[in-house]
C-alpha cells in the first residue's frame, strides 16, 4: 500500500477517462482506458486502443460537412498523481454507490508496473478496483495485482484454440490458464464477459461449454455482450477500414435465448 508523501514516479499511456461510468463494474465508476493491447478482435469498439503509438483521430463536422475535420491526438503519457486527481473528483458518487475506479483499454495488464502505481494509489485513497482484461498476458502480471483489484471483468470469447488465434491472434491456452489462476484464488471477484458474435460463437454448444467451464471454476456471473457498431465511426475516424462490416446484427430474442441457457445453469446473467 503506498503511503503517505510517496513520490507517484509511473506513468500510463492513457487514450481516455471515463466518469459516470454504470457498466464496468459494480456502481458508478471512473474508467482510465489505457492503450495497447495483443488482440486484433474484428467486432472492437475501441480500436484506437490497439496501438501503444499516439494516432490522430480526424473527427467530421457532423453540422457543416464542408468544414475541414478536428484533428484530435489519441493517446497521452499521464502520471498517476494526474489520473488520481480526475478519479477522486468523484470520490463521493463511488461511496454511495458501492463503485470506484476500472482500468480497461486495450490490455491494462501490459502496463503491470505503472498499473501496480496506479492500483496502490487507488486503495490507499479506499477506492474499490476494477480491471477489465483480455485475459492474454503473463500470468504474474496477475499474481502481482490480484492483491489489489475487487473486481475482473475478464473476457471469453471463444474455447477453440485455432479459431480464436484466426479471428482475434489471441492465445486461447494463455487465456484459460490466466481465468483459472484467477478463479483459484478468489472466484467470486470475477465476472466473465462473453461478446455475442454471429458467424464466430453465436452457438448454444459452444456457449454451454463455457458455461460449463464457469461453473467448473466456481465462477458465477457472466455477462452475455451482443455485437454492436458503435465503434464503427472510431475506423473512419482514424483511417481504417472497419474489419467486422460482415458481421451480423443481433436480435435481443437472439440474446435472451443464451441469456436464459446460462440462467437455467444457475449462473448470474447480466445481458444487453
Amino acid at each position: 500500500m503506498i503511503k503517505s508523501g510517496t513520490i507517484l514516479q509511473k506513468k500510463l499511456n492513457v487514450f481516455d477517462i471515463q466518469r459516470f461510468c454504470l457498466h464496468d463494474g459494480p456502481g458508478i465508476r471512473t474508467t482510465v482506458f489505457l492503450k495497447g493491447c495483443g488482440l486484433r478482435c474484428p467486432w472492437c469498439a475501441n480500436p484506437e486502443s490497439q496501438s501503444k503509438q499516439v494516432q490522430t483521430l480526424r473527427i467530421a463536422n457532423t453540422k457543416n460537412p464542408a468544414l475541414p475535420p478536428t484533428l484530435k491526438a489519441c493517446g497521452a503519457m499521464l502520471g498517476v498523481e494526474e489520473i488520481m486527481q480526475t478519479v477522486l473528483k468523484d470520490k463521493d458518487y463511488y461511496q454511495n454507490s458501492g463503485g470506484g475506479l476500472t482500468v480497461s483499454g486495450g490490455e491494462p495488464m501490459l502496463q503491470t508496473p505503472a498499473l501496480l502505481e496506479l492500483l496502490h494509489a487507488a486503495k490507499y485513497a479506499g477506492l474499490s478496483t476494477a480491471i477489465e482484461t483480455c485475459g492474454d498476458t503473463k500470468q504474474e502480471d496477475f499474481g502481482a495485482v490480484k492483491a489489489l483489484v475487487d473486481y475482473f471483468l475478464f473476457d471469453v470469447k471463444h474455447l477453440d484454440s485455432q479459431k480464436l488465434k484466426h479471428v482475434t491472434q489471441g492465445n486461447a491456452e494463455r487465456i484459460l490458464s490466466n481465468l483459472r489462476f484467477l478463479a483459484s484464488h478468489d472466484a467470486d471477484k470475477i465476472t466473465v464477459r462473453v461478446p455475442l458474435i454471429p458467424g464466430f460463437n453465436m452457438d448454444s454448444e459452444l456457449m454451454n461449454q463455457i458455461f460449463d467451464l464457469l461453473i467448473s471454476l466456481g465462477i458465477k456471473k457472466v455477462d452475455l455482450l451482443p455485437y454492436h457498431v458503435l465503434g464503427k465511426n472510431k475506423y473512419q475516424q482514424l483511417g481504417i477500414a472497419y474489419p467486422g462490416e460482415m458481421i451480423s446484427a443481433i436480435s435481443r430474442a437472439e440474446c435472451q435465448i443464451l441469456e436464459r441457457l446460462a440462467a437455467s445453469r444457475g449462473l448470474t446473467v447480466n445481458g444487453a
